[in-house]
């Protein structure tokens, strides 16, 4: 065999500025688009759990505005929650650790009656707009002085009377920010 008969081998350098292939650059975008994924699912999970709290409501306190087995999100209240914002708390009187969401309707240092059904606070009935046509009749309560660091809660629905009343601002949850299945 003679030296022009060989069959010629042909060696390519290899360029560093040749580009990758189409299956190279496919599996750097899914690599990428799964790290991203990742970090905004880590980044959503520990909004969840440590910034905003889903509750869900358990009784028809607060219908029609938040129905049971409507489900609220909850932020931490920086300072005292205020007249008219819906907070979610922990009843230490069951001990159960339930947590319920009802409405403020006084605050500390306030003076809260309910008498023939109608809220007073401070010797005035204030406007409720939240309150539906028919919200019922809330039971009589007694003048109460809403004492420091402490509300005073109703619920939307005022003929259901569970778990109203005076509620320690350390057992709340924080404030109800919007809700799904209304």
């Amino acid at each position: 065999m003679e030296y022009r008969d060989a069959p010629v081998l042909s060696f390519r350098p290899i360029d560093a500025k040749e580009p990758k292939t189409k299956n190279v650059r496919r599996l750097v975008r899914v690599h990428a688009l799964i790290c991203v994924a990742a970090v905004a699912l880590v980044l959503m999970l520990a909004l969840l759990f440590f910034a905003i709290r889903p509750v869900r409501v358990k009784s028809e306190a607060m219908a029609p505005n938040y129905p049971a087995r409507c489900v609220v999100f909850v932020t931490p209240e920086w300072g005292d929650p205020e007249r008219g914002e819906v907070v979610a708390f922990t009843s230490p009187a069951n001990g159960s650790g339930e947590i319920y969401v009802r409405r403020v309707v006084a605050v500390a240092g306030d003076s809260v009656e309910v008498r023939g059904g109608v809220l007073y606070v401070n010797g005035i009935s204030p406007e409720e707009p939240y309150l539906s046509a028919s919200g019922g009749v809330c039971p009589d309560v007694e003048p109460t002085n809403v004492p420091e660091g402490c509300v005073f809660v109703l619920g939307d629905n005022r003929t259901v009377s569970d778990d109203t009343g005076l509620v320690d601002l350390r057992t709340t949850v924080g404030v109800v920010r919007f809700a799904l299945g209304r």
